[in-house]
């Protein structure tokens, strides 16, 4: 069968499509796939761009196939020199080294671990709470992953960190919004440029830098022969991790690897968590029944991971709220090859291929109910109609090592 052309969606000459992106990306985006179909093409800026926005075509590019689809080299490039080069901001060889070397921090054990010290500092949090008063919840939010990261990350209690969660959340935020400007003008501004952006780089990077390698030059031992103690942390697993050859991170690989982790897991998780209780807020009854579920499995106790089971209509909520809040946002890789395997559509060698994940879990085209619809339908149409297998590829790896574990 002889592939097929991607529909087009044509535009302006040169600025393509960059109007419309501009001014409202998603709705862009949805525009696009309801009309072109679940993968069409784009330009801007003289550059074309494929859109996929089908569920199953997503997990062909993240997992089954993700070797012929590697990160576009223009976010590493942007991602690299303010991240660092961790899991997230490498390709080939060099990911699936640390891609390894990290797989155990997130063994069960170690999760569970994590789990009881997120419910010990969330409590910690909410005794600090008093009826009546009025607070920012997303403040509130980012003070409580920032707790929480810090803890599972480094083994930095509450009170260590009080000093510097300021300074960390100032410097991650300062990175976000340098990446941001860089994702639409990084060929456009250089980074010489007397711009407020440009100036905060080195500030931002240097602080994150400065904190993390101070952590692990604590651990670090005098002799050459001294064994770095495992504290049950991220950090510890990544600095006692070995490869097959005995070798292990640097210090300098450690560090990075650290930034990675935590800028993934700091201000995304708040903000999940900020508009789960802004939709619970709109949404009395859903509330209601919430609390009744927690009411009834823990009688007033403090939560575990392994409540989790008994508490089916609690992950419903979280799904329904990242589904409706459209987060994570989206991403990009590079290099196609010439045939997109599945669709049998011909791809040009070097195009960009962008996917945004409220396209395949939020519209009604591939999910064909309505935004607004309550967890329990939501549920019901999930497990109908989404991959049975993740399209994330640590969860791939995980669930893979799970099915390999059983008996």
């Amino acid at each position: 069968m002889n592939p097929k052309t991607i529909p087009d969606a044509g535009g302006l000459p040169w600025l393509g499509q960059m109007p419309q992106m501009t001014k409202d990306p998603l709705h862009f985006m949805l525009n696009l796939a309801r009309s072109h179909g679940p993968i069409a093409r784009f330009t801007m800026f003289g550059k074309s761009f494929i859109l996929i926005s089908d569920a199953d075509y997503v997990r062909e590019v993240l997992v089954t196939k993700a070797n012929l689809f590697p990160k576009a080299d223009r976010d590493l490039a942007i991602m690299g020199p303010l991240l660092g080069y961790g899991l997230l901001t490498t390709n080939g060889a060099q990911h699936k080294k640390l891609r390894k070397l990290a797989q155990p921090a997130f063994h069960a054990k170690r999760i569970t671990t994590y789990a009881d010290a997120m419910t010990d500092l969330a409590t910690d949090v909410i005794d600090e709470w008093r009826d009546g008063e009025t607070r920012d919840i997303s403040a509130e939010m980012l003070r409580l992953t920032m707790y929480i990261v810090s803890k599972t990350l480094f083994d930095a209690d509450r009170n260590a960190m009080s000093g510097v969660a300021d300074q960390i959340g100032q410097a991650i935020h300062q990175v976000q919004e340098v990446a941001d400007f860089d994702f639409t003008w990084y060929d456009f501004a250089p980074q010489w440029l007397p711009l407020r952006v440009n100036r905060q780089r080195k500030p931002a990077r240097q602080m994150l830098d400065r904190i993390i390698e101070g952590m692990i030059a604590e651990r670090r031992p005098a002799g050459a022969s001294g064994q770095v103690e495992d504290r049950g942390d991220l950090l510890s697993m990544l600095m006692l991790a070995e490869d097959e050859n005995g070798e292990r991170l640097t210090d300098a690989e450690a560090r990075d690897e650290a930034i990675n982790l935590f800028v993934a897991g700091h201000e995304t998780t708040s903000n999940a968590l900020t508009w789960t209780w802004y939709l619970l807020s709109q949404h009395p009854q859903a509330a209601t029944k919430l609390r009744a579920e927690l009411d009834a499995v823990l009688a007033g106790r403090t939560p575990t991971l392994h409540d989790l089971a008994n508490l089916p209509y609690t992950p419903q909520v979280t799904k329904a709220s990242m589904r409706l809040t459209r987060r994570p946002g989206c991403s990009t890789v590079g290099r196609l090859p010439r045939i997109a395997p599945s669709a049998n559509m011909k791809l040009s060698r070097g195009r960009q291929c962008s996917f945004h994940r409220t396209l395949c879990t939020g519209w009604r085209i591939t999910f064909p109910i309505p935004m607004n619809s309550s967890p329990n339908v939501l549920r019901r149409q999930w497990k109908k109609r989404c991959p049975a297998t993740p399209t994330c590829p640590l969860a791939a790896a995980r669930a893979s090592a799970s099915a390999t574990r059983s008996p």
